[in-house]
């Protein structure tokens, strides 16, 4: 029996990865048993169970953040209780904005330095979703990792596919930043796409959603509305992917993917069809820069800035 911590909240990005983190353990340990708890609060009262399965995998996500423990990661509150190994898989940072100084200058707090220490004493390898992961634990000490990728990469009916781009473009998904300082450029490119592209059908997906509901996301939620205006005056349909996974359906059709979510962009790449991400900070660096791919980051100044 594995352990794993897993749960979105609102976010359709968390809901894939936990589907793809599923689909990959099922695939290659068949033998194991997955019993999913939610890692927002603390485990103590499950204790006894943690501690008879194998394992506990904390999947995907920037994870890897300086109050990982007990802040992203409550776990229990004495982690000598914890008696089988912790092991990351593809797990992240988060730098921001994600270039080479906040890369340097990346820091965990003390408690979270204990959790880091007892997972890379209990486990062989952990597992890290980008090279940049990689570079900020080595700069802690942490040797024993492995560059394995998001588990959102793999698509099991894709592996070993080759890429068809599209004979022609009719259906554009954007995806808009979640930070409103990209605001402005992520209107932009829309309005530069809409001039591209005139008879093209193109669709804002929202993946944190649109509503002001018991995850109310407040400063995405100024920041969507604005968009959404812009999408309305521009003639750009809108869609709110948040919650369900059967939403993302909505891709099946599309023929490509522009935009700041990296789990759009990864989706669509799993399933060999084209997408061009615009990167909010050192994940999507670290995602772009791990699959050998262009990378433009969006809080440098480029000709993004000039459309």
């Amino acid at each position: 029996m594995y352990i794993l911590l897993t749960g979105g909240k609102k976010n359709i990005g968390d809901y894939l990865i936990g589907d793809r983190t599923r689909k990959l353990l099922m695939h290659e340990r068949p033998d194991r048993q997955i019993v999913e708890m939610y890692p927002w609060g603390p485990l103590d009262e499950k204790k006894d169970q943690i501690n008879n399965s194998k394992a506990v995998i904390i999947h995907g996500g920037p994870g890897y953040q300086p109050n990982m423990y007990p802040g992203i990661y409550p776990l229990l509150k004495d982690l000598r209780e914890i008696k089988v190994p912790i092991i990351p898989m593809s797990l992240g940072w988060k730098g921001i904005p994600g270039d080479d100084l906040s890369l340097r200058s990346y820091r965990f707090n003390d408690t979270s330095m204990e959790l880091m220490k007892k997972i890379h004493n209990s486990c062989e390898f952990s597992s890290c979703r980008d090279y940049l992961t990689q570079r900020v634990l080595s700069q802690h000490g942490f040797k024993n990792t492995i560059m394995t990728g998001c588990s959102v990469w793999y698509d099991l009916d894709y592996i070993g596919k080759a890429f068809m781009p599209p004979k022609k473009i009719n259906k554009i998904a954007f995806t808009p930043p979640q930070l409103s300082i990209f605001r402005e450029q992520s209107i932009n490119i829309l309005k530069r796409l809409r001039n591209m592209f005139q008879d093209t059908e193109i669709i804002c997906s929202l993946h944190r959603g649109l509503s002001e509901d018991k995850y109310p996301y407040n400063n995405d939620n100024r920041n969507i509305r604005k968009i959404m205006e812009s999408c309305k005056d521009i003639g750009v349909q809108i869609e709110d992917v948040s919650y369900d996974l059967s939403r993302l359906s909505l891709y099946d059709d599309c023929d490509i993917h522009i935009g700041y979510r990296l789990h759009g962009h990864l989706l669509f790449l799993s399933k060999r069809k084209p997408s061009f991400l615009i990167n909010e900070d050192g994940r999507g660096r670290g995602a772009q820069e791990a699959l050998g791919l262009l990378s433009i980051n969006g809080y440098e100044r480029n000709t993004l800035n000039h459309f």
